[in-house]
């Protein structure tokens, strides 16, 4: 059988070998992380994402349409938009004064 050596380190000695090798890690993703990309907004919404952004099932949004409280955009036979505008001044028009 053959004497095994045990080595021992010390954590210390890794420590900046760690750090560089952390840092460089961070700073390769870095621009991947960056926000600078333009932000684009939709301008139009499914029924699904207007319900959504208002916080309100489809058949409560489809109430408030048929109700004359909010518009579509009729893009095609089938296919029905929301207006981001058009949900921004519907919840502005709704909101209520606190007492």
């Amino acid at each position: 059988m053959t004497p095994r050596a045990t080595i021992v380190f010390e954590l210390d000695a890794f420590e900046p070998i760690i750090e560089h090798t952390v840092r460089k890690a961070i700073a390769a993703i870095k621009p991947q992380l960056r926000d600078d990309k333009p932000q684009t907004t939709k301008l139009l919404l499914t029924h699904d994402e207007a319900a959504q952004a208002l916080s309100v099932s489809q058949r409560t949004l489809s109430a408030y349409v048929d109700a004359g409280d909010l518009s579509q955009v009729r893009l095609g036979p089938r296919t029905i938009r929301y207006c981001l505008d058009d949900l921004r001044a519907f919840i502005q028009k709704n909101k209520t004064q606190s007492q």
